[in-house]
């Protein structure tokens, strides 16, 4: 019985979480594989998250840098580390492999849930809410992710409607909770691992509460002492992340800003804004034959037929306080996504701090696409109400009449199409001959044939339950089970897809040219010039220079590219290096092998394998690899000068700690080939030593003539301070909630 109960008070959370489910069938029905492509958590993902738990479990300790990627890089000051998101966790429990999967369910049912307890703070009816809900969760902008591997970001974007909902309570109810609780979607924002997404979330609700304040007929200080309490908490909570990465900041390749033309990049054409309706009018990143600009999952828009008609409905007939801002975060958001195609984001970009660091304007969608579901609900409780005044009715069977016209007009269009249109017709009235060159244009032609056919089906069904819910031939009941039906079955036609699953056997299929690498179980470094074969070395555990990932320093991109001809790519995420004119940059980086697609003319390298047919890498498809040994490299640790009587082990190498036993016949400066990074020590037989600089790069200790015990130890001042400002804040907030309920508690529990 109390089962029942429970299932029935709460059976709308529950079913939000049966559709998350539904949308993810092929998770259950291949238990033992993965998701696949997720092209990033293929490539980086799976890996941070096994050496985060694998360094935990070994050493007992937060792994705080990184020795497997730009030749050591600090872990805890990169953002997509994770190591404080309590959903990572899960991580400890489960295979890496197969967590990211329940990680995708688990996110796309809160953004569901989150969104649903919003809609009903503002007034929201169950069924409307409902609406909303399922149009956020399975909306492009959030599906589309899925392929993409896109992980940290949903982990980012689930706690914004979270904390629109604290900020409409705090508003609605004056009270200070609202805004101690807010700090805690904010600080999980921060911390989920995709700053960007935090810091567009931030403006978006910022922007929300002063326009929820101005609709307010009485606006209070405390109103905006709360919107700062929230974000100085938020702030705080998450310092033991934020000082680390905001100090990596200071000297990344990013620092100081990027170029307008690499910012701007990722805008959202105008012309692109008809993926809302044909979602798979540039094509589809399944089949390689997107021809839009920027990337398909970054520009996704699509929230299906029926939601589109509810928002029409609700800025027509349903004009509140919430219609309009809602409309006008709709719109403010879009032309932010426009990027440099309008004037909304290169004015942020100019004028406003921080907005000249991130890349790609189109990731403000997701806040568009928000506010969208919520003008749907906004349209569906409309058309819930009991009853319409006559000119509303009147109203509302024009409006559908409207749209009967162009649901007849497009199923026309399908008709011909589809029985007479040819692809030569496709491409010279809808292409016409000068877009999506070197695609597949059959490809594209069905895809567009789908799109109209779905959108036909779609606007007819629409069509239908309206016109039957105004002639009261459906109950409410009936009417809303239809409308979220329709909903989700047009959204999981579109977005179905993008799951799929593969076993991590298979994904990771080590290539022999790796198994090569590893019968060499020396301390040395892998360069791969590619970059197609770094989740393989990752996998191996093999220490590489470079990788896929923008948090790298901006000294060592520097030293990176004098070694020869590279790609001018100042702030991308993997180092393009075209031709070695200068191995002297390897020799010193301990990089023994190197992999690439082409010859190394140098006699300092020796080809040692050739793989004998193309590689399946994960991303790239197939190429043929070569292995070279590179002759000269240099040992990971050595003393200069070398002609020093010298004898160095390496006795410990952890994340955080290297501890050396060194013998020398005459005075020498010991150089460690590991970058040097803010944080590091060194002690020399148990007393403290400055680390100079080798070849601006590389960390140095003098030491005398003899015996030593020296031991590099990476204790960033930053981290420490974080963590204890996190703690703080974390026991003022408990207190203060504690505190809050006693007091809300009758006089005479509170003894009790």
């Amino acid at each position: 019985m109390k089962l029942l109960h429970f299932v029935k008070k709460h059976k709308e959370i529950i079913f939000l979480f049966l559709l998350s489910c539904t949308f993810f069938y092929k998770l259950f029905l291949h238990s033992d594989q993965m998701l696949f492509p997720a092209y990033d958590i293929v490539g980086v993902y799976a890996f941070w998250r096994k050496f985060f738990v694998d360094a935990v479990l070994q050493f007992g300790q937060l792994p705080l840098w990184n020795p497997y990627q730009f030749g050591g890089t600090p872990f805890i000051a990169n953002p997509s580390s994770g190591m404080f998101y309590p959903f990572n966790l899960l991580f400890f429990l489960f295979p890496t492999d197969f967590v990211f999967g329940y990680l995708f369910i688990l996110d796309v049912f809160l953004i569901g849930l989150f969104t649903y307890l919003f809609a009903r703070a503002i007034q929201l009816k169950t069924a409307s809410a409902f609406v909303a809900a399922v149009t956020m969760m399975f909306s492009g902008t959030i599906t589309a992710r899925i392929i993409a591997g896109h992980v940290i970001i949903l982990d980012t974007i689930l706690w914004f409607p979270l904390l629109l909902l604290f900020y409409e309570k705090a508003i609605q109810t004056k009270k200070f909770l609202y805004g101690i609780l807010a700090g805690l979607p904010i600080a999980l924002m921060i911390i989920a691992g995709h700053t960007q997404f935090a810091v567009f979330g931030l403006v978006a609700a910022v922007m929300y509460f002063i326009l929820r304040i101005i609709s307010e007929k009485k606006i209070t200080k405390n109103l905006f002492v709360t919107l700062i309490i929230s974000l100085l908490l938020g702030f705080a909570l998450s310092a033991v992340q934020l000082l680390p990465m905001i100090e990596l900041s200071r000297l990344s390749g990013r620092s100081g800003g990027l170029s307008f033309a690499f910012a701007s990049d990722f805008s959202l054409h105008p012309l692109q804004f008809l993926s809302t309706i044909f979602p798979y009018f540039f094509g589809s990143p399944l089949d390689s034959s997107f021809w839009g600009k920027g990337n398909f999952h970054e520009l996704a828009l699509y929230t299906g037929i029926l939601p589109l008609v509810l928002i029409v409905i609700a800025i027509v007939l349903r004009r509140n306080k919430y219609t309009i801002i809602a409309s006008i975060m709709a719109i403010f958001s879009l032309l932010f996504a426009f990027g440099k195609y309008a004037f909304v984001f290169p004015f942020f970009y100019h004028f406003v701090p921080f907005f000249n660091a991130f890349r790609a304007p189109g990731r403000f969608l997701f806040v568009y696409v928000f506010f969208l579901a919520i003008l749907a609900g906004l349209g569906m409780e409309f058309l819930q109400q009991k009853k319409w005044l006559a000119k509303e009715k009147q109203l509302l069977k024009k409006l559908l009449i409207v749209i009967s016209f162009i649901g007849g007009v497009s199923v026309l269009g399908v008709f011909l199409v589809t029985f007479f249109g040819t692809v030569t017709l496709y491409e010279k009235y809808i292409l016409r001959n000068s877009f999506a060159v070197g695609i597949n244009h059959r490809v594209l032609y069905e895809h567009f044939v789908s799109d109209m056919t779905l959108f036909c089906f779609f606007l007819l069904a629409t069509v239908s339950v309206l016109w039957m819910r105004i002639n009261n031939k459906l109950t409410r009941w009936k009417f809303a089970s239809i409308v979220v039906l329709l909903i989700f079955s047009n959204l999981f036609l579109f977005g179905e897809r993008f799951v799929d699953t593969k076993k991590p056997e298979e994904v990771f299929r080590t290539p022999e040219i790796i198994d090569v690498i590893k019968k060499d179980h020396g301390k040395y470094r892998v360069f791969d010039m590619t970059g197609s074969l770094i989740s393989y070395t990752n996998r191996n555990g093999l220490e590489t220079i470079t990788n896929h990932d923008s948090s790298y320093v901006r000294s060592y991109r520097d030293f990176l590219w004098s070694m020869g001809p590279h790609e001018n790519w100042l702030y991308e995420s993997f180092i393009q290096i075209l031709e070695i004119k200068n191995p002297s940059v390897l020799n010193v980086l301990n990089v023994k092998y190197v992999i690439t697609d082409k010859e190394i003319p140098n006699h300092l390298f020796k080809k040692i394998y050739t793989s004998p047919k193309p590689i399946i890498n994960y991303k790239d498809g197939r190429n043929h690899y070569i292995l070279y040994e590179n002759t000269g490299y240099l040992q990971r640790a050595y003393v200069v000068p070398s002609t020093v009587k010298q004898t160095i082990k390496i006795v410990t190498y952890e994340p955080n700690k290297i501890a050396l036993d060194v013998s020398l016949g005459s005075p020498g400066q010991l150089i460690l080939s590991e970058i040097w990074y803010p944080g590091w020590k060194v002690y020399d037989n148990g007393k403290e030593k400055i680390i100079s600089k080798s070849h601006a790069l590389f960390r140095s200790v003098s030491l005398s003539k003899g015996s030593h015990k020296v031991f590099f130890i990476f204790d960033p001042l930053s981290y420490k301070i974080g963590l204890v400002i996190s703690i703080v804040s974390f026991m003022t907030l408990l207190t203060s909630l504690v505190i809050y309920v006693y007091k809300q508690l009758p006089d005479g529990r509170r003894l009790r």
